[in-house]
């Protein structure tokens, strides 16, 4: 039988070398800053600030965690973030400074350009107005998510098309055009075998609705990244995972380290679960 305190120590050496090497960190860091220092590049943002922007990114590369959903719905968009940034801060720098500076940037073989109307508009301005508060860097990164998986391009903060949708193919096409994952599947209703003794290349992204993953009412589906590993212990299901931006409020779960943990039954975790995205980097 596996005890609490052996959960909580795999838990620990299951985060262990799950990120790129601080190399590849501090190099990507050091390519933002060189776009922040260069006074001949600016940014295509109305209202941008570029050392706000350099300064979020470079804190993004040395840990995704703190990636704000909050309270916007883009937990799609967020989901992609979390996991480009963790296993590829060299695409994602060069990413952020495209975005910021030309409105257009690649990861590995995607590239993503947001129309002129929606740089004009004045995004930080938008997100710092919204009765709750929104990181204006993050809002920007989902958006140019969003608009990877989304029929139309976006023209506004709150245009129709930057309406997250709940289809698992944005999610696998998106992560499959960057050409940076070598295996990109899906399992409908994973069972608990499926998410254990993973690749450490893997991340595995799972979709169902919101009330699993948190204490709301709203039904809407959800997607959330699985922080390995997942232990069942007589029939019970002990899982970390990140979602949100971890943070503490009225409508989430206890937080260990930089993941949510939830405990439930095996039928209540297969009933709840939809559908698990694996994907598996490159390098």
């Amino acid at each position: 039988m596996t005890t609490l305190s052996g959960v909580i120590e795999t838990f620990i050496l299951g985060l262990l070398g799950i990120t790129p090497d601080p190399a590849q960190i501090a190099s990507a860091q050091a390519a933002i800053r060189i776009y922040r220092d260069d006074a001949t590049m600016g940014v295509a943002w109305t209202g941008l600030d570029k050392k706000v922007w350099c300064s979020r990114i470079e804190a993004l590369l040395a840990d995704p965690t703190p990636i704000n959903q909050n309270p916007t719905g883009y937990c799609m968009p967020a989901a992609c973030l979390y996991v480009l940034f963790k296993r590829a801060p060299a695409a994602m720098a060069n990413f952020c400074v495209g975005l910021a500076r030309d409105g257009q940037g690649s990861i590995g073989n995607l590239t993503i350009t947001m129309t002129k109307e929606l740089r004009d508009y004045g995004v930080p301005a938008y997100a710092a107005a919204h009765e709750e508060g929104i990181d204006p860097v993050d809002y920007i990164l989902m958006l140019a998510m969003q608009n990877q998986m989304s029929v139309t391009n976006i023209t506004a903060p709150d245009d129709y098309a930057s309406r997250p949708g709940f289809l698992v193919r944005n999610v696998t096409g998106l992560l499959s055009a960057t050409n940076l994952f070598s295996a990109i599947t899906s399992k409908d209703n994973p069972a608990i075998a499926d998410l254990q003794n993973l690749d450490p290349k893997t991340d595995v992204l799972m979709f169902g609705d919101v009330n699993f993953f948190s204490t709301s009412p709203n039904l809407t589906g959800h997607v959330v990244v699985l922080v390995p590993p997942i232990v069942k212990d007589g029939g019970i299901v002990t899982f970390h995972f990140w979602s949100w931006g971890v943070f503490k409020g009225n409508q989430t779960l206890d937080i260990e380290g930089n993941a949510y943990v939830k405990q439930v039954s095996e039928a209540a975790f297969s009933a709840n679960i939809s559908t698990a995205v694996f994907a598996t980097a490159q390098f």
